[in-house]
């Protein structure tokens, strides 16, 4: 019985590992990007990691430039692939705008990179460095959201039971936008 399972298992295996070899993906490249803005620093000068460790930040805005290959059947969900105009290398172009955030010195930062690809132009990242003000209010919208995250962390398992109602507490007794 153990036999059969195992064999079962890999055999499973394989043939997972096969159609994702066979189906591949659709293929677009990049040709270009071109910086047309640079904010340095960015953000007031504002400086982050632990005790501004890392430093200010620099605003990078551009367009990348692309082509696509209509002709790849992997491509056809594009809608209307086949009535765009053509390079003369018979790929379809396309362009987009660009935006990054980056610790003016490099050196300084931790070497990853956050990346968001955005979706008819918005960028979802951006209450990443909302204000307290901005995000919740006043105090009660700070305990709101406290209160949502805290449920929602013990619904995931990542937050014991018995202290989201500490956490609420926390929250309510804090000085935070009073």
């Amino acid at each position: 019985m153990k036999m059969r399972i195992r064999f079962a298992a890999v055999f499973m295996t394989a043939l997972a590992l096969l159609v994702t070899i066979i189906s591949g993906t659709a293929e677009a490249r990049i040709t270009k990007i071109m910086i047309t803005s640079v904010e340095t620093p960015t953000f007031g000068g504002t400086t982050f990691g632990v005790n501004g460790s890392v430093g200010a930040y620099q605003k990078l805005r551009g367009i990348a430039f692309g082509e696509v290959d209509p002709a790849d059947p992997r491509n056809a969900l594009l809608t209307d692939i086949g009535l765009a105009p053509r390079t003369p290398l018979g790929k379809v172009a396309y362009s987009m705008d660009i935006y990054i955030l980056r610790p003016v010195n490099l050196s300084n930062g931790n070497q990853k990179l956050f990346m968001e690809v955005e979706n008819r132009g918005n960028k979802l990242f951006g209450p990443f460095n909302l204000s307290l003000e901005e995000r919740y209010g006043n105090h009660d919208g700070y305990v709101e959201g406290v209160t949502r995250a805290a449920k929602a962390l013990a619904k995931e398992r990542l937050l014991l039971r018995d202290d989201v109602q500490r956490y609420i507490d926390a929250a309510q007794a804090s000085n935070v936008l009073r």
